[in-house]
């Protein structure tokens, strides 16, 4: 990975089940920064420590906060406080003061928009997002919004859509492997997961449009005409973004032939029908697009 580069990654136990995703940014040459959610933070540190013996070593640093700036105007907004802000595009990263904070800031999020994480020293977090707040852009949001713009944006979230029963192959997420470490097969249980990747997994995660209003819960059976549970649902909720009463779903399915002809029932009672992920199309700011617009 290149010096300022940010990569999603997935760390996997010896079955090729996924133990947790995460994202990893190469910077200053020898240094790399780790970037995980707060949940668990005992556990999973543990979890990469070992998994870092012998080729790195793993600092924790409690010591940092970080704010996610995500949108539309996610650009106006952070480059009136940080100028070099607006001319990174997705999945990079570098060092810049935020508000008069030093920081280092991707262009990256988990909503399916453009949009900037900022990790800077605790101490000047709230002074930070007070001032990001006081931009007539910006307004406050929880985890429950993130939800569901990451949900319309087909972004798997772990504990609902990844577990360590899961493969990359049944998740959709074969791209987070480079084309290195397969060619190598330099990753756990390698052969499993390149032989799944060639013959196809009993199970594939997959997007379903309900029709109706009857809301598709987490761990509703999905069915096909004959009644046949053929899936469950791991993600399910409403999409603020397509302006619809219903909600979008994420499941798992046994048979990509059924899938594609099939009416799908949630929870027995709302039909609905596969649908292409993402629901909502991205709005990242990517390299190529700079270029052709330049």
């Amino acid at each position: 990975m290149k010096d300022g580069q940010q990569r999603y990654a997935l760390l996997l136990n010896p079955e090729g089940g996924i133990k947790d995703d995460f994202m990893v940014a190469r910077l200053d040459g020898e240094s790399s920064l780790h970037c995980g959610e707060w949940r668990d933070q005992g556990r999973r540190f543990c979890l990469y420590r070992r998994a870092a013996e012998g080729p790195g070593n793993l600092t924790p640093h409690a010591d940092r906060a970080l704010l996610a700036l995500q949108g539309p105007a996610s650009e106006k907004v952070l480059s009136r406080h940080a100028p070099a802000a607006k001319d990174m595009t997705f999945m990079k990263v570098a060092r810049m003061d935020v508000a008069g904070a030093p920081a280092i800031v991707s262009r990256s999020g988990y909503t399916g928009e453009d949009g900037f994480e900022i990790s800077i020293a605790a101490g000047d977090a709230e002074r930070v997002a007070r001032t990001l707040l006081n931009e007539p852009e910006a307004l406050p949001i929880g985890l429950g919004a993130r939800d569901s713009l990451r949900l319309e944006a087909g972004l798997c979230l772990y504990g609902h859509d990844l577990n360590e029963d899961i493969d990359p192959v049944s998740a959709n997420l074969v791209w987070s492997i480079g084309k290195r470490r397969k060619a190598d097969r330099d990753f756990p249980a390698a052969e499993k997961i390149l032989k799944l990747l060639s013959d196809g997994p009993r199970e594939k995660r997959i997007g379903i449009r309900p029709e109706g209003r009857a809301p598709a819960r987490e761990g509703a059976a999905i069915a096909d005409k004959t009644g046949r549970i053929i899936g469950r649902v791991t993600s399910g909720g409403f999409g603020p973004s397509a302006m619809r009463r219903w909600p979008w779903v994420t499941s798992r399915r046994r048979s990509r032939r059924t899938a594609r002809r099939s009416t799908w029932s949630c929870a027995g009672t709302a039909p609905g029908a596969v649908a292409p992920m993402p629901f909502v199309p991205h709005r990242y700011k990517r390299a190529e697009t700079v270029s052709k617009a330049g």
